[in-house]
C-alpha cells in the first residue's frame, strides 16, 4: 500500500452537507478531475451518512483534517425501534424515506454556495404518509 500525504487544501464540512458532496468539493479544490479519481487515489470507499468508522478516518486522513470535524457529515441512529431512524439535519428520519444511493443536486443551490445538502436525500413522500 502507497502512503500518500493529506491533499493540500481541505475545506471544512458545511453544517447539513452530504459526505459525498464533501468529497466533490474535497477533489474540486484540490484539481482532481473526478470524484472516482479521488476515491481511488486516497483508497476511500463510496462515503454515506452512515458509513462505519473506518471509512471516516480515511476521509479524515485524506482530509488533513481531526475526524471530529466530519461529524457534521454523519447521520446518527435515533431511538431504540425495529425500524431505522436516523437524525439528518436535527430530525428524525426513517432510513426507508432516505435515498442513500444517488446524489441529489441542485444547481441553482450549488451556485450559490457549492454545498449538497443533507435533506436532499429525502424521498418524495405521497400525501397519506404525512397524516
Amino acid at each position: 500500500m502507497m502512503v500518500i500525504r493529506a491533499l493540500p487544501v481541505s475545506p471544512f464540512p458545511a453544517e447539513g452537507e452530504h459526505p459525498a458532496g464533501y468529497i466533490r468539493r474535497l477533489a474540486a479544490a484540490n484539481g482532481l478531475d473526478s470524484l472516482r479519481q479521488m476515491l481511488a487515489l486516497y483508497e476511500l470507499p463510496p462515503l454515506s451518512p452512515i458509513s462505519g468508522p473506518e471509512a471516516w478516518t480515511k476521509l479524515a486522513a485524506a482530509a488533513g483534517l481531526p475526524l471530529a470535524r466530519f461529524d457534521v457529515l454523519r447521520w446518527p441512529r435515533v431511538g431504540r425501534t425495529r425500524e431505522v431512524w436516523l437524525s439528518v439535519v436535527g430530525q428524525a428520519i426513517r432510513q426507508l424515506h432516505l435515498d442513500l444511493d444517488h446524489l441529489k443536486r441542485c444547481p441553482q443551490c450549488l451556485a450559490e454556495d457549492g454545498i449538497v445538502r443533507a435533506e436532499w436525500s429525502l424521498r418524495p413522500l405521497p400525501m397519506a404518509h404525512l397524516a
